[in-house]
């Protein structure tokens, strides 16, 4: 009897060891780049799905991809390359790649869910007569049903793209931030949010999409590669003049209203030059949010040229990651209503949690606001300044909780506006030690 309960529980146990490690094999990333050195290999790595007049050859390290984007019934050609299943967490996707000729085609790298008809997200050139336009299209997220035709979710133009030379495109899929970080040549190139989760199934895939009838493809990708990252979780503190082409898609996720309801423009270069006007009720601004970090105690300061305020308002601060009843706030900024505009500060407070809109002083717009703010980890007092104007208040923040650090704008009204321009931003913490 001893003998055979032995038996069974080492059986048991074995059976375990087995199941335990299949399924932490699944749910490894695994790391891999394609060179095209091996046609075999290729076909037994990628599944091939393709429709249409778009064929492919791998020839000394290269793949070549050429057609014509029509079929008999004028439905636009496409071909795409599916690789093994993957769990997603913080990913890279690469291609470098040559698109030769003006022909309506787009070519990228991405993501599909496990089922043929699920949802993908996708980055890459949109190949034409209009040189160096590269999109992010497709799904939100991974789940539901997939969207009808091309939904862009970001697009940036990159005048250094030259036709008929090879480029490396780069897609950066981080799910702890929610977003979509792309690049082109190493440059950062634009920024999406997406809501790609930790761990969910994903295939990576190589596409070539036809855009229009009767047009050619012609390409060449020298290789392809899907790279697990290991997020860096420490927040690096902000010091933004905007004067790059973009967004730094690295410090910033950019939170745009709806484009229906809200006539919004945004330029970098010289600060951020924003201009924003409510198209009906409803409207709202946007939002630069920071990435997501532990609060300590800190030092921020923003300097803005305010042009235009009418039913609007700026902000700048921080906010925790909770809904109703347990969001909490610190914020401070400019706003005007149909009396003229002030400086105010809107905080949620120690005292009874509730939150506390505050304000400070008039200001005459058009005008040159500069705004500090503070927050002390140890006494959980937040000190903000605007002008020669200080107000200090009990905080319901508490150190060490998940906070996201904003700026941006608000629109009050179907007749709102708000113009101006954000010359710099700066975000310094200090370590909090309890």
């Amino acid at each position: 009897m001893l003998t055979a309960v032995t038996v069974a529980l080492a059986l048991y146990v074995l059976y375990a060891h087995a199941s335990s490690s299949s399924v932490l094999s699944q749910a490894l990333r695994k790391p891999w780049t394609e060179r095209f050195s091996s046609p075999a290999e290729f076909a037994r790595d990628f599944e091939v799905r393709t429709y249409g007049n778009i064929s492919h050859r791998i020839d000394a390290g290269t793949l070549h991809v050429e057609g014509r984007s029509i079929d008999a019934k004028g439905s636009p050609s496409y071909l795409e390359f599916i690789g093994a299943p993957q769990r997603l967490g913080d990913v890279r996707l690469r291609m470098r790649f040559r698109a030769n000729g003006d022909g309506a085609f787009d070519v990228s790298v991405g993501l599909h869910g496990e089922g043929r008809e699920s949802r993908a997200i996708r980055f890459g050139l949109a190949n034409g007569a209009t040189a160096g336009v590269f999109r992010l299209v497709g799904d939100v997220g991974p789940f539901g049903k997939q969207a009808e035709g091309d939904r862009v979710l970001a697009e940036a133009r990159v005048p250094s793209y030259a036709a008929d030379a090879w480029h490396e495109l780069d897609m950066r899929i981080s799910p702890s931030i929610h977003q979509a970080l792309l690049s082109v040549d190493g440059n950062p190139v634009a920024s999406g949010v997406v809501f790609w989760e930790d761990g969910t199934r994903v295939r990576p895939v190589l596409g070539v999409y036809a855009r229009e009838p009767n047009a050619n493809v012609d390409l060449d990708v020298s290789e392809v590669a899907f790279e697990p990252v290991d997020p860096d979780t420490r927040f690096v503190d902000v010091d933004d003049t905007f004067n790059g082409r973009v967004i730094d898609p690295a410090s910033w996720r950019v939170i745009r209203p709806d484009d229906r309801k809200t006539r919004l423009s945004m330029e970098t270069g010289h600060g951020l030059t924003f201009h924003a006007v409510a198209l009906e009720r409803g409207a709202g601004g946007f939002t630069l949010m920071g990435p997501t970090h532990a609060l300590e105690s800190f030092d921020a300061a923003v300097d803005v040229e305010i042009t235009k305020l009418d039913h609007a308002a700026v902000f700048f601060g921080v906010a925790n990651l909770g809904f109703d009843p347990s969001f909490r706030m610190f914020d401070v900024g400019i706003s005007a209503g149909g009396e003229g505009a002030n400086a105010f500060m809107n905080a949620h407070l120690a005292a009874d949690g509730q939150g506390r809109y505050r304000d400070l002083r008039s200001v005459e717009v058009p005008a040159l606001v500069h705004i500090e703010m503070s927050y002390d980890a140890t006494t959980h007092r937040g000190r903000v300044r605007v002008d020669d104007t200080e107000a200090e208040e009990d905080l319901a923040l508490r150190p060490l909780e998940d906070v996201i650090f904003r700026i941006g704008t608000a629109l009050h009204s179907p007749d709102a506006m708000a113009e101006g321009r954000i010359a710099r931003v700066s975000f310094r913490r200090h370590a909090y030690r309890p």
